[in-house]
């Protein structure tokens, strides 16, 4: 009994068929576009579709991600933007002039 060839993947197991990319549908897709989640095939895929849609090509940081698609990129990506924000707030609070020390009246700094 002969069996027809497939694709092997390491762990076992056959190899899915892959969707084609969004922009110029001819090739599978190789790349997700962290913004908008459109699946191209090359850079010039992926600049024609910032072109066409503006995108920013960045993911959006504040946006809901549902358990089961957090990833611990996911949760590195978070971690570094909360170092950052650390970052600025001492930065600032740094960078801050000292606010003026107001002088106490005669009769009350006697009392301090």
């Amino acid at each position: 009994m002969q069996q027809s060839p497939s694709t092997e993947h390491p762990g076992g197991g056959s190899e899915p068929s892959r969707a084609l990319c969004y922009i110029c549908t001819q090739h599978p897709y190789k790349y997700t576009c962290p913004g908008c989640q459109v699946h191209t095939c090359s850079l010039a895929c992926s600049k024609q579709h910032k072109q066409q849609t503006g995108c920013s090509g960045q993911r959006d940081k504040f946006a809901f991600m549902p358990m089961q698609q957090f990833s611990d990129k996911h949760l590195l990506s978070d971690y570094r933007w909360l170092e950052e924000v650390s970052r600025a707030d001492s930065n600032a609070r740094r960078l801050r002039p000292p606010t003026p020390r107001r002088e106490l009246p005669q009769h009350l700094s006697q009392l301090a």
